[in-house]
């Protein structure tokens, strides 16, 4: 049982994500798949907590990048009693993002990605994204 519900039951507990839009830059299917692995870096941490455990997808990245977590026998079964009761959503902001490695950034309020060549940007340098909606 989560804290917040020990003090007083009828409390709710959640998370919140700033969704952010990752745009392949071209039609080139290696920028399509470097968005798509930039969405699901993005997205992972609440799919831990609204779900009660890591994705698949990110367990293979483990295996595959040599990292592994150290982990007691009983949290999975913590992490699991311990989800959300809600997810939040901020939906503000995107970026663009290819598969080359020379290319110009642009900032942004709490991440950097590519410019993006048909937003305009605010006078702090954030590009502006008028189709930005959540899921």
């Amino acid at each position: 049982m989560q804290i917040g519900h020990k003090i007083d039951s009828e409390n709710k507990i959640g998370c919140m994500i700033a969704r952010m839009q990752t745009y392949p830059k071209t039609r080139n299917q290696s920028d399509v798949r470097v968005a798509q692995l930039q969405d699901k870096s993005n997205l992972f941490f609440t799919d831990v907590q609204v779900c009660g455990e890591y994705p698949k997808y990110l367990n293979r990245y483990f295996k595959e990048n040599g990292i592994e977590l150290s982990m007691e026998p009983e949290d999975e079964a913590e992490i699991k009693k311990g989800t959300v009761d809600y997810l939040g959503f901020s939906c503000y902001m995107s970026t663009v993002t290819s598969d080359a490695s020379n290319v110009k950034k642009a900032s942004g309020n709490f991440a950097t990605g590519e410019l993006n060549s048909y937003l305009e940007a605010s006078d702090w340098g954030w590009q502006i994204d008028p189709v930005v909606t959540c899921l």
